[in-house]
């Protein structure tokens, strides 16, 4: 018991420097209101800044998305060219090819059948 008196004496004598640190601490969260609020300002030009970078970014990917586009329709157009020039040289290769096995199967036979 003694020793819970003597604790709640050394309290009480310091209740004047308690007082001194709760007056200081009102003091410092005034200033921690004014930087609160400065930074939701600096928050809300940040919003407003990313906004705007995200707006000229989509711009730009815009653009780059167009000139894909048109990349891919004159690749395909190009392509569309270079097939129907290929089906035609197959064509003509297809007609050579024939009438090359045709005449060697008719000298094959020919020669065969003692025609030559």
């Amino acid at each position: 018991m003694l020793a819970l008196q003597k604790t709640g004496f050394a309290m009480e004598d310091n209740s004047s420097q308690l007082e001194n640190r709760v007056t200081r601490l009102e003091t410092h969260m005034e200033h921690v209101g004014s930087n609160i609020s400065r930074i939701t300002v600096d928050l809300k030009d940040l919003r407003t800044d990313l906004k705007d970078f995200r707006a000229s970014t989509d711009a730009r990917f815009a653009q780059v998305n167009d000139r894909i586009s048109m990349l891919h329709i004159t690749m395909t157009e190009k392509f569309g060219e270079m097939n129907a020039k290929f089906d035609a040289k197959f064509n003509e290769i297809k007609v050579w090819a024939l009438t090359v096995l045709g005449g060697g199967t008719l000298a094959v036979i020919a020669h065969a059948l003692h025609w030559l």
